[in-house]
C-alpha cells in the first residue's frame, strides 16, 4: 500500500515538472516569435520599383504580375503568422508568374531573372516557416529580393527602348555581333585573336612564295 502510494505521489511530481517545462518552452517560443514579428515589422519594405508609363502599360494586362505586385505591396500587421502566410501567397504568386510570360518578354533574361527573384522568395517563405527563425538571414533577404526586382523591371525597360528605337538597315546585324562579343569569354576571344594572326600570318607567307611575288620582288 505504501509502496502504491510513493508511486502515485513520484508520479505526480513528474507530471508536474514536465508541464513546468512544457509551460517554460512555450514561453521561449512565444517571446521569440514576437521577437522576431517586431524584427519584421521593422525591416519588412519589399517594394517594386516604379516603372515607365510605357512599361506600366505593356504589363497593364498581365494578370499574374498584377496579382503579385498587390500582394507585395499588403504588408502583414497582426502577427508572425500573418508575414508566414504572406511569404506563402508571393510565392504562390511568382509560381504563376513564371508559367505565363508576356511574347516579348519571354526571353531568356528575363526567365533567369525571374528564377533568381523565386529562389529569394523561396528561401524567404523557408526561413519564416522555422520554428526558430534566423532573423539574421531575413535581414539580408528583404534587400536582396528588392534588388531582384528592380533587375527584372529594369530587364523589361530596355526591352521596350529596344522596340521602340527604330533599326537601320544592318542596325540588326551589329547589335547581335555586339552582344556575342559582350557575350564570349575573354579567354575565347583571345583563342579567336590567336587563330586569326597565325592565318593572317600563313596567308603572307604563301604569297611571297608564289612566282608572281617573287618576279615583282626582282623587278623592284
Amino acid at each position: 500500500m505504501y509502496k502504491s502510494i510513493f508511486i502515485f505521489i513520484i508520479s505526480l511530481l513528474f507530471i508536474s515538472c514536465n508541464d513546468e517545462t512544457t509551460q517554460e518552452d512555450n514561453e521561449k517560443i512565444i517571446a521569440k516569435n514576437k521577437q522576431t514579428f517586431n524584427l519584421l515589422s521593422s525591416i519588412w519594405d519589399l517594394k517594386v520599383p516604379t516603372l515607365s508609363p510605357t512599361a506600366e502599360n505593356e504589363v497593364s494586362n498581365w494578370n499574374e504580375w498584377q496579382q503579385f505586385v498587390i500582394e507585395i505591396n499588403q504588408k502583414p500587421k497582426s502577427n508572425l503568422t500573418a508575414f508566414q502566410l504572406k511569404t506563402k501567397n508571393i510565392s504562390s504568386k511568382i509560381d504563376s508568374l513564371q508559367l505565363n510570360i508576356p511574347s516579348q518578354f519571354n526571353i531568356p533574361q528575363v526567365k533567369s531573372r525571374i528564377a533568381a527573384l523565386d529562389t529569394k522568395i523561396k528561401m524567404l517563405d523557408s526561413f519564416i516557416h522555422l520554428t526558430d527563425v534566423p532573423q539574421n538571414k531575413i535581414k539580408e533577404l528583404i534587400p536582396e529580393i528588392n534588388e531582384e526586382m528592380k533587375s527584372l523591371v529594369g530587364q523589361w525597360e530596355e526591352i521596350i527602348i529596344k522596340k521602340r528605337i527604330p533599326k537601320e538597315v544592318g542596325e540588326e546585324y551589329m547589335i547581335q555581333a555586339l552582344d556575342t562579343t559582350r557575350n564570349a569569354s575573354p579567354e575565347l576571344m583571345m583563342e579567336k585573336i590567336r587563330k586569326q594572326d597565325s592565318i593572317d600570318n600563313q596567308q603572307f607567307k604563301d604569297e611571297n612564295k608564289s612566282p608572281q611575288r617573287k618576279k615583282l620582288l626582282k623587278t623592284e
